[in-house]
């Protein structure tokens, strides 16, 4: 079975006023949760914010990194490492964690890209996306989440499991 490599999570908060958050967002997946928090001011009003769960990447600009104490909790190598196979078998979805009582979030698209090492061509190994979940939210609808509206947000399915390669 394939092992999940990273993950790519990019939330695009509302330019709403009110949209912004100062708590934290988590992301289901795989029967697991992983903290969505930088180093940065994360999911700012009108602000596109990209993390990546599980590889080294570069951190500039919307590309963000789990914050280094948190990193390795936020692996999906690590713990109880993902296989691409089983990820179908439990919900995605973005949990929001408010850290005030009338605290409220504005979300206008979530996209969520799984990617496994599925074989190998001679001596490189094959990374490829394996999985695609994502929401949008028509312009004219706001989408919530705090605790006057819900604290979850379930993705849809858009890829399903992509064949290994032999």
């Amino acid at each position: 079975m394939p092992a999940v490599e990273f993950i790519v999570v990019e939330i695009l908060t509302g330019n709403r006023p009110g949209a912004s958050i100062g708590g934290t967002a988590f992301l289901g997946i795989g029967g697991r949760e992983f903290r969505l928090e930088s180093r940065f001011l994360d999911f700012q009003t009108g602000g596109l914010n990209r993390f990546t769960l599980g590889a080294t990447v570069v951190e500039t600009g919307n590309d963000r990194l789990v914050r280094p104490e948190i990193r390795a909790f936020n692996d999906p190598q690590q713990q109880d490492q993902l296989l691409s196979e089983t990820l179908h078998r439990f919900p995605a979805y973005i949990r929001y964690a408010p850290r005030a009582a009338d605290e409220n979030w504005n979300i206008e698209r979530v996209t969520v890209e799984v990617f496994a090492d599925v074989g190998t061509v001679g001596m490189d190994h094959i990374i490829r996306r394996v999985a695609l979940w994502q929401i949008l939210v028509e312009p004219e609808n706001h989408l919530w989440l705090g605790n006057r509206s819900g604290l979850y947000l379930y993705l849809e399915p858009i890829l399903a499991q992509l064949p290994v390669i032999p």
